[in-house]
């Protein structure tokens, strides 16, 4: 009866921790200028992360998308300096199971950006890479296309 007493009181300390205790995935990168258009993994020293940064580029993240159950499952934008911070709250076990997901990047005066990819551990950061010139993506990918249909729809 003892073994078993400390035995329940580790599950259930355990099990709580996991449930209050887990810290928020973070995806991190900064979008620069380039020759080209991708969104690939790099370690957070990677010096193409110090190229030209691209700022209030649109990100949009897709969950799954090779799947029918696809999920877009966060936006944001970059800042003035390229960076960007996307938390993941609902992504379970977000950088450490393998989440395939991809990546679309649009800014103004550039062709967008994909890259498909394995959510990376936090150690890691996400480097796009933008060419200068007209995007061709249909508007059905472009999130700024759906901010302003948005916009339109409520009135302002």
């Amino acid at each position: 009866m003892t073994r078993i007493f400390p035995a329940a009181a580790l599950l259930i300390t355990t099990l709580a921790c996991a449930a209050g205790c887990e810290s928020q995935y973070v995806l991190e990168g900064r979008v620069v200028e380039g020759a080209y258009g991708d969104a690939i993994v790099v370690d957070a020293d990677d010096p193409r992360l110090a190229g030209p940064p691209i700022e209030y580029a649109a990100l949009q993240l897709t969950l799954d998308p090779r799947s029918l159950g696809r999920e877009n499952i966060g936006r944001t934008v970059s800042g003035q300096d390229g960076t960007f911070s996307l938390p993941l709250d609902d992504v379970f076990g977000a950088g450490f199971l393998e989440h395939e997901v991809r990546l679309i990047s649009r800014a103004e005066k550039y062709q967008s950006a994909e890259g498909f990819f394995i959510l990376p551990s936090s150690s890691k950061r996400i480097l796009v890479i933008m060419a200068k010139g007209k995007d061709t993506r249909p508007a059905e990918d472009n999130p700024y296309q759906r901010a302003i249909e948005d916009a339109d729809r409520m009135g302002r």
